[in-house]
């Protein structure tokens, strides 16, 4: 993996947009999280894979999010191949003011056919 700082402060603009770390956070959370000001991320060349991690004015990590995606050549006819989706997961993390973390997970199977969904719950200690 290759990691790639982006600093993200309030007085001077990234250089890339910041990353939308609220996007998945539910509304009435978001007063509760301590924001990312600068971010990392690492990303797999070789695999559909990231990870970013955003810190706060302290250097203390407060954001996470992985994402990794498996997809493998199929075919309906043994003719035509087509790309799909075989294994999918992602974890989004955001550490709360009281020190625990809201983690949303999400994974899917080919087997699954589209029927998972993401969860919420809490940790102690942030996603690895």
């Amino acid at each position: 993996m290759q990691t790639q700082s982006l600093p993200c402060q309030q007085r001077h603009p990234c250089e890339k947009p910041p990353p939308d770390w609220r996007q998945r956070l539910p509304r009435h959370w978001r007063p509760a999280v301590v924001p990312p000001l600068r971010f990392e991320i690492q990303r797999e060349y070789e695999a559909a894979a990231f990870r970013l991690h955003g810190f706060d004015d302290d250097g203390r990590p407060c954001y996470y999010h992985q994402r990794y995606l498996l997809n493998a050549l199929r075919s309906d006819d043994d003719e035509s191949l087509y790309s799909a989706l075989v294994y999918g997961e992602e974890v989004e993390a955001w550490r709360l003011k009281d020190g625990r973390w809201l983690v949303w997970q999400w994974s899917t199977r080919e087997r699954d056919e589209g029927s998972t969904r993401g969860f919420f719950s809490f940790r102690e200690e942030k996603p690895a």
